[in-house]
């Protein structure tokens, strides 16, 4: 992918590649557009994006939709790798061994050399053209009474067991193995 920065923004492309088009890691700043508090945003995209970090390809939305919540400040393009010096690094998972990094001819941005991250592609390949997407927006709305933390299911009778031995192991700060699905 290939993105544009003109009248502060940032612009993916990803069929057509402007001559002046760059993969997002060689965008010196990528600007972050202020917040537009009457723009009706999307609820599934705020509750898909918000805490993570995600690769466009992990996203069920058109690009000219997440790039319209860019340009109204309610999500963030990050470089997914970020060139420090002689020395890259994953912003998705923090590897900066260079060992864990390998490059491509990338039909995406054209470079003969793409790289990216061996060590968290299991997740999805984190390129040096490809952005990392995040919600910048408010957050999502709770119910006052609602607690994350809570489960109102039942367990099963050797469930019940196990998790009271989780409490005591917990509450007697003693170590406990666990093995189940």
């Amino acid at each position: 992918m290939r993105f544009i920065l003109k009248n502060e923004k940032v612009t993916p492309y990803l069929k057509e590649r402007p001559l002046d088009s760059l993969p997002i890691s060689s965008i010196e700043t990528i600007p972050k557009p202020s917040l537009n508090e009457t723009y009706p945003y999307n609820e599934e995209l705020h509750h898909l994006l918000y805490g993570k970090q995600l690769l466009p390809d992990d996203l069920p939305f058109p690009l000219e939709e997440i790039q319209e919540h860019y340009e109204n400040g309610y999500i963030l393009y990050r470089k997914g790798i970020m060139k420090l010096k002689n020395k890259i690094a994953c912003a998705r998972c923090g590897n900066k061994d260079s060992s864990l990094f390998a490059s491509f001819p990338c039909a995406r941005c054209g470079e003969e050399k793409c790289s990216y991250c061996r060590k968290c592609i299991i997740m999805g390949r984190v390129s040096a053209c490809a952005p990392l997407i995040s919600w910048t927006g408010p957050e999502p709305a709770r119910a006052e009474k609602e607690n994350p933390l809570v489960w109102r299911g039942t367990l099963s009778d050797g469930q019940q067991i196990a998790s009271g031995r989780v409490k005591k192991a917990v509450i007697d700060n003693t170590e406990l193995l666990v093995w189940a699905v």
